[in-house]
């Protein structure tokens, strides 16, 4: 699911991809109901150091009280590049090793 992007990019052209790859891992993982979720965000400062962006948490709190279980892909652009760091977030009922 595409959440708001404030990159100024979309990535439309792998939305149906992303969904496939989504139902095939929650078929394969066993788990109902899986989302797989995009957001892009950029930092207003370019200071920023350790820790997890506060644009990030928010985006992490909001998907947390509409899905259980979700993989939330986070888009970091910067003033040097689009997509500069990526950011995930996973809820799912397996420990991840």
């Amino acid at each position: 699911m595409q959440l708001s992007d404030a990159t100024g990019t979309r990535s439309t052209a792998y939305d149906m991809d992303l969904g496939a790859s989504a139902n095939n891992l929650s078929t394969i993982l066993e788990i109902a109901n899986l989302k797989v979720y995009d957001f892009g965000f950029y930092l207003h400062s370019e200071n920023f150091d350790g820790g997890i962006p506060a644009a990030f948490e928010e985006i992490i709190s909001e998907i947390e009280s509409q899905s259980q279980y979700y993989i939330l892909i986070g888009r970091q652009s910067t003033t040097e590049s689009i997509n500069a760091k990526f950011w995930i977030d996973i809820s799912l009922p397996i420990p991840i090793p």
